[in-house]
């Protein structure tokens, strides 16, 4: 069994309202981790605002159109048998004039 690790570590992101931003990440572990995406400590569930893609150990967070209302701070949260492993990091909304 192996603890799972993020292979690469998410930045905070400005963008403009109304543009789209995707997170990515991918994560190594074994067995396979499982991965949770949060907002301000709440689970994101996948949704036409909020989508969870998963393609093999890749994990993106994707939103098509932000809104100031979406700044703050985001989580992925990775978890296997063997441990788990958290990485925090902001979205920041730039509201238009």
């Amino acid at each position: 069994m192996i603890p799972p690790q993020f292979a690469e570590r998410l930045q905070t992101r400005e963008v403009r309202e109304g543009e789209s931003v995707r997170f990515t990440v991918r994560v190594t572990g074994r067995p396979p981790p499982g991965v949770r995406w949060y907002r301000e400590g709440t689970e994101i569930v996948s949704s036409r605002d909020f989508e969870i893609i998963k393609e093999g150990g890749t994990h993106s967070l994707y939103i098509p159109e932000v809104f100031y209302e979406d700044s703050g701070k985001f989580s992925v949260k990775a978890e296997n048998k063997a441990g788990r492993t958290c990485h925090i990091y902001s979205l920041n909304v730039i509201k238009h004039p």
